[in-house]
């Protein structure tokens, strides 16, 4: 037996092997038979097999692995929020992008990590949105640690839980560069303008 017994019973988990030398788990219970004294008389045993339970549950675990993985290795910025912005989760790409740490992030709201004179319009403007709609997409500034604008092409999905307590989970990529770009390409083209125009 797994276990040393001298009274009651005893129920848990434990394997047996069969012929072929192959361990099964089982779900074990083992109870003590006494005589009209008290003494244990004999012991009795019932095992039932878990083998696809415990299969199963291994299925959930590789899964809840790869999840983690997929969210934790992605290039793209992968969080959650409440339902008043304040930031619930957040994968290192997110924290890479922005210069802080995991622990600086959650727990504080996202507006906490924009430009000071476009937190009141987030507030205002983004968190209403899942009051009575469940996606959002746009631009989001952000200020790095350092104190540089990161502009973030975002769309966000409402999670409805059972238990009420609703999330939002989103996903962006940084379009910083990308921004840049075509601002300078745009001021090229009105300085070529200028030129040819004479103006």
């Amino acid at each position: 037996f797994p276990v040393t017994i001298t009274h009651g019973s005893w129920k848990g988990e434990t394997a047996i092997i069969d012929k072929s030398g192959k361990e099964i788990p089982v779900l074990q219970l083992i109870i003590v038979h006494k005589d009209e004294n008290g003494n244990p008389v004999f012991i009795s045993s019932v095992m039932r097999d878990i083998t696809q339970r415990k299969e199963y549950e291994q299925r959930i675990i590789q899964s809840e692995k790869r999840n983690r993985d997929l969210v934790n290795y992605s290039q793209a910025i992968i969080c959650t929020h409440d339902l008043e912005g304040k930031i619930l989760t957040i994968n290192p790409a997110g924290c890479d992008l922005t210069g802080y740490q995991m622990d600086e992030m959650i727990g504080n709201n996202i507006s906490d990590f924009m430009p000071q004179y476009l937190r009141e319009k987030f507030m205002l403007d983004y968190i209403p949105q899942f009051k009575t709609g469940k996606i959002s997409e746009g631009i989001l500034t952000l200020q790095h640690k350092e104190g540089k604008n990161i502009y973030l092409l975002y769309k966000n999905y409402k999670v409805e839980e059972s238990n009420g307590e609703s999330y939002i989970i989103g996903f962006a990529q940084d379009i910083t560069e990308r921004l840049k770009a075509e601002n300078e390409l745009k001021l090229s083209k009105q300085q070529a303008e200028i030129i040819v125009t004479g103006k």
